[in-house]
């Protein structure tokens, strides 16, 4: 573990990360209403239009002894990202692929704001260590181990999203060498 919070290591070998993204609610007809809607007033909770998206802000940074870091915001959600190798991961068994190593925390004045909860921190985790395993070219870095260090400030929603996006901006920082870019949305 690199420190307090949650860790997973995932065994070598591919993951795949799938899923669907919808850029837009679906439409509702007016005469169906339902207690669940995440619109009241034709606005999300926050304020915003269905297609109107949160501010965003984005920037790689150096911070001590990572090989490579960034921040993003989107809306009140706030990430750091830093990439911690590769390095050599000190076992024998692994021969021709490396691995990563995932760690998830919240600041000490860490503040969850999203009235749904989101995902546990047990999902993100393995959400983010299965994107990242399949996004990183990991044949490229036998018998090593890659740390990827996450550390939230705050989350109002979106912390996928812009967890994914935080770490596809340290690892080009780093100079880690992956399939493309990871980037992350959520509706």
């Amino acid at each position: 573990m690199l420190g307090w919070g949650l860790e997973a290591v995932g065994p070598p070998g591919p993951a795949a990360f799938t899923g669907t993204l919808s850029l837009l609610p679906p439409r509702s007809s007016s005469s169906s209403s339902s207690s669940s809607s995440p619109f009241v007033n034709g606005r999300r909770r926050d304020g915003r239009l269905p297609e109107e998206v949160r501010p965003m802000h984005l920037q790689t940074l150096s911070l001590g002894s990572a090989s490579g870091s960034a921040f993003v915001s989107v809306g009140n959600t706030k990430v750091y990202c830093a990439i911690f190798g590769p390095r050599s991961a000190g076992r024998s068994d692994l021969q021709d692929r490396g691995f990563i190593k995932v760690d998830y925390r919240g600041s000490p004045f860490f503040q969850r704001s999203s009235a749904d909860g989101g995902e546990t921190q047990e999902q993100l985790l393995l959400l983010l260590h299965q994107a990242l395993d399949s996004c990183v070219l990991l044949e490229r870095y036998p018998k090593s181990v890659l740390e990827v260090s996450f550390m939230f400030l705050e989350e109002d929603g979106g912390a996928l999203a812009a967890a994914l996006t935080c770490a596809g901006l340290a690892l080009a920082d780093a100079g880690v060498e992956c399939h493309d870019i990871i980037t992350g949305a959520s509706a």
